[in-house]
C-alpha cells in the first residue's frame, strides 16, 4: 500500500492585500487535518521568520487550532508538540 500524500501552505500579504509572499510544502504520510493544519501554520512561521517579518496576524478557518493557540492549559493530544511549537514561534512575533 502506498503512503498517503499531503501538501501545507502559506500565504503572507500586507496591509492592503497585495499578496508578498508564498509557500508549498508536500509531505508524505497519513496524518490528521489538524495535525495538517498545525504543520502548515508551523511552516509559514518559519518561512516568515527567516524572511524577516517582525509582525504577523495569522488567519485560518481551522478553529480548533486557533482555540488550542489560545489555551493556557498543557494539551495532551496528539498535536501537543507542534502546539507548543506554534506557540514559542508565534511568540517571536
Amino acid at each position: 500500500m502506498g503512503q498517503g500524500i499531503f501538501g501545507t501552505g502559506a500565504v503572507c500579504s500586507d496591509e492592503a492585500g497585495t499578496y508578498i509572499g508564498v509557500l508549498a510544502v508536500p509531505g508524505k504520510g497519513y496524518l490528521s487535518p489538524q495535525t495538517c493544519e498545525f504543520l502548515a501554520l508551523i511552516n509559514g512561521l518559519h518561512f516568515f521568520l527567516q524572511a524577516g517579518f517582525s509582525h504577523l496576524d495569522v488567519e485560518g478557518d481551522a478553529q480548533n487550532i486557533f482555540a488550542a493557540l489560545a489555551s493556557n492549559q498543557e494539551d495532551v493530544s496528539s498535536e501537543g508538540a507542534l502546539v507548543d511549537e506554534s506557540k514559542v514561534l508565534l511568540s517571536r512575533f
